[in-house]
C-alpha cells in the first residue's frame, strides 16, 4: 500500500492546476465558467475527504466505502453548471448501460 504522502502529490498537483484556472476562466470565460469551476472543485475537495476518512478506517470495508464517495461525488458533479472548459459529455449511446433482466 503506498504511504499517504505519495498519495497526495497527484492530489496537490490538481488543486494546484485548478487555483491556476479558476481565476483564468473568469477572465477568458466569464463567470460561468468560473462557477462550473468553482463547484467542480468543491466536488472534488468533498470527494478527498471521503477518500481520505475511508482510508482512515481501513479494514476491508475501506473499497466499499471508496465507491460510495465516488458515486456521491458523480451525483454532486451532476449539479454542477457545465463549462465551455470542458469537452461535452459523452453521446448517451456511449454511456454505461445497467444490465438487461432476462
Amino acid at each position: 500500500m503506498r504511504s499517504s504522502s505519495s498519495a497526495l502529490i497527484p492530489v496537490l498537483g490538481l488543486v494546484a492546476m485548478l487555483l491556476v484556472a479558476w481565476p483564468a476562466a473568469t477572465v477568458v470565460h466569464g463567470d460561468q465558467d468560473a462557477a462550473a469551476l468553482a463547484c467542480a472543485m468543491l466536488c472534488f475537495e468533498g470527494w478527498y475527504s471521503c477518500v481520505a476518512a475511508c482510508l482512515g478506517h481501513g479494514g476491508s470495508g475501506a473499497d466499499a466505502c471508496i465507491n460510495d464517495c465516488n458515486g456521491k461525488n458523480t451525483k454532486c458533479d451532476e449539479h454542477c453548471p457545465r463549462s465551455t472548459l470542458l469537452p461535452p459529455p459523452p453521446p448517451r449511446s456511449m454511456q454505461p448501460q445497467p444490465p438487461k433482466l432476462p
